[in-house]
């Protein structure tokens, strides 16, 4: 079952249970992610330097180092930039993913999208522009860098063909 799904834990905590097949924490910072738990709203700017799960509102910009998770309850109206998102709720608003956007089947985005690697399963749903984001271009001709050579000029005399 995935995080934000209808159905409750079988814990106390009266938190939805998280399916480790959908949703893999970053592993960079170590730490617990900051949730937004169903039923709270968020409006104005969020920045965190860690995961952030969403299962309540979000109305504004959202600034992530690492990964957001929208759940199935989640909403997102505004611009997001992160590392990696994952979507099972809704997102209204462009989204800047440095390096994965996924769409589960249960996901639905409104908004352009800028990232390397983007995936839509099948039911997800997506409206918008999607700009696949490269790595730099490397010096040398190589991914779009400056060719290695100059064009050779050929002087013509008056008179000659060119």
């Amino acid at each position: 079952m995935a995080w934000g799904s209808s159905k409750k834990s079988k814990q106390n905590d009266g938190l939805p249970s998280i399916s480790p097949s959908v949703i893999q924490p970053s592993g960079t910072s170590g730490d617990a992610p900051t949730v937004i738990a169903q039923g709270v709203v968020v409006t104005g700017r969020v920045d965190s330097e860690g995961d952030v799960m969403i299962a309540g509102r979000i109305e504004g910009e959202i600034n992530c180092k690492q990964q957001i998770i929208v759940a199935e309850t989640g909403v997102i109206k505004g611009r997001v930039d992160c590392q990696s998102t994952i979507i099972l709720g809704t997102v209204e608003g462009d989204i800047h993913a440095q390096d994965q956007l996924t769409i589960e089947e249960t996901g639905k985005l409104i908004g352009d999208i800028t990232t390397k690697t983007f995936n839509n399963r099948p039911g997800g749903f997506f409206e918008g522009y999607s700009h696949m984001a490269k790595d730099k271009p490397a010096k040398g001709g190589e991914r779009g860098g400056k060719p290695q050579h100059k064009p050779q000029e050929k002087k013509v005399k008056e008179g000659e063909d060119a």
